[in-house]
């Protein structure tokens, strides 16, 4: 069994914000809500305004409905970014060709919870081998 290295825990922001497709992140996260213990994601870099940013997706909530797509529920926070990439660039040892250490990371979410003003926010894990 791989031991997994957690490079961060903790809040996942910009949950309110709309996708760039369009699409509604607090959606999202509502399907996710009652599975999110076994939910899944991953990590995406992006630059924004020139800074090094990490997006969040889910991609999959084992034994759900919820099968075969990919959403962006929101980013790591901006003060996190870039000590998760570089723990994430000193942990993973061995990359498969073709893929990044990023591609490595695996997001596990640990909460999604709904605010008495009605948004979902959730709490995750980012994990490597």
């Amino acid at each position: 069994m791989v031991e997994m290295k957690v490079v961060y825990e903790g809040a996942v922001v910009g949950v309110s914000f709309p996708n760039d497709d369009g699409s509604s992140r607090q959606e999202a996260l509502a399907k996710m809500a009652p599975w999110a213990p076994v939910c899944q994601g991953k990590l995406r870099p992006f630059d924004y305004k020139g800074d090094p940013a990490l997006a969040v997706f889910w991609t999959v909530c084992a034994g759900s409905a919820l099968r075969g797509a990919e959403a962006q529920v929101g980013c790591l926070p901006a003060v996190e970014v870039r000590r998760v990439l570089e723990l994430i660039e000193t942990g993973v040892r061995s990359v498969p060709n073709g893929r990044s250490k990023v591609d490595l990371a695996t997001v596990l979410f640990v909460s999604i919870g709904q605010a008495a003003n009605g948004l979902y926010g959730t709490s995750i894990r980012v994990v490597i081998p």
